[in-house]
């Protein structure tokens, strides 16, 4: 991932990682639409002074499904991080590939 000076990198996998049920869930939905679906969103998104995160949005999405990106990014407006270190505000960009079994 990308993240902003200051910020723990693995903080942001490790929740990340935590919340690979709920993004496994939106690839599986398109799955069912083409099972050969597969390809890289990026995810950018803003940690709050609380945790939170802010303003989530697909930056790049190289799958044939925008609705993977559109749900990964719906599902990540509840994930909550550590709060960051200096009270400010911290930008992330996080890839997810996705490749269908063959």
């Amino acid at each position: 991932p990308q993240v902003s000076a200051g910020y723990d990198k693995e903080a942001v996998r490790r929740v990340i990682r935590s919340k690979m049920g709920a993004i496994r869930w939106c690839y599986q939905q398109a799955l069912q639409r083409n099972p050969k679906l597969g390809g890289k969103v990026v995810l950018g998104f803003m940690i709050t002074p609380t945790g939170r995160v802010q303003a989530p949005k697909v930056k790049d999405d190289s799958m044939q499904d925008p609705a993977v990106g559109k749900c990964i990014a719906k599902k990540s407006r509840n994930w909550k991080f550590p709060p960051p270190p200096d009270s400010g505000v911290v930008t992330v960009s996080y890839p997810f590939l996705f490749k269908a079994k063959q």
